[in-house]
């Protein structure tokens, strides 16, 4: 699910209506915002909707923010009163989504094609996917056996 952000004034809680409403509505408020965006419904929630706030006595705080002007009725719920004045309509958000899952597809399209003709140019090699020397022979790797002899050849030799 995309994530959305709801535009919140930082001094919202300094308002009228909301200290008229108290610290219940207010959260209720807050919350419903947020499912708001979240389902894209421009501002409009049912009462099944809002009991996915999570919170106890919806009814009483839904009736302190209707009193206070913050939501109004409708039919089967409630609408954020002035959502659309501070937040974008749903098929404009839900156009920009899409918009954005095309761009990223067709990008998506464009690299693909980019590494396969990059696979394409690239020399095939005739060392069957072994290390090798400059002069064409395979690496062959010591054992630690062979190391550690190597490393006491090389204490015991003139040279330590």
């Amino acid at each position: 699910m995309p994530m959305h952000y709801v535009k919140l004034d930082t001094i919202y809680y300094q308002d009228d209506r909301m200290l008229q409403v108290g610290e219940a509505a207010e959260l209720l408020y807050v919350r419903s915002l947020c499912l708001a965006k979240t389902l894209l419904t421009d501002g409009s929630l049912t009462k099944q909707q809002v009991q996915f706030c999570g919170l106890s006595d919806i009814e009483e705080r839904a009736e302190a923010l209707v009193k206070s002007g913050l939501w109004t009725p409708i039919s089967g719920g409630w609408q954020i009163t002035s959502w659309l004045k501070h937040n974008e309509a749903a098929k404009y958000v839900k156009s920009k989504q899409k918009a954005k899952q095309e761009a990223g597809k067709k990008g998506g399209i464009e690299s693909a094609k980019s590494r396969q003709a990059k696979k394409k140019e690239a020399p095939a090699s005739s060392n069957n996917g072994k290390v090798v020397e400059p002069t064409g022979e395979p690496i062959v790797e010591k054992s630690r056996v062979e190391y550690s002899r190597e490393e006491e050849d090389l204490k015991t030799s003139s040279f330590a």
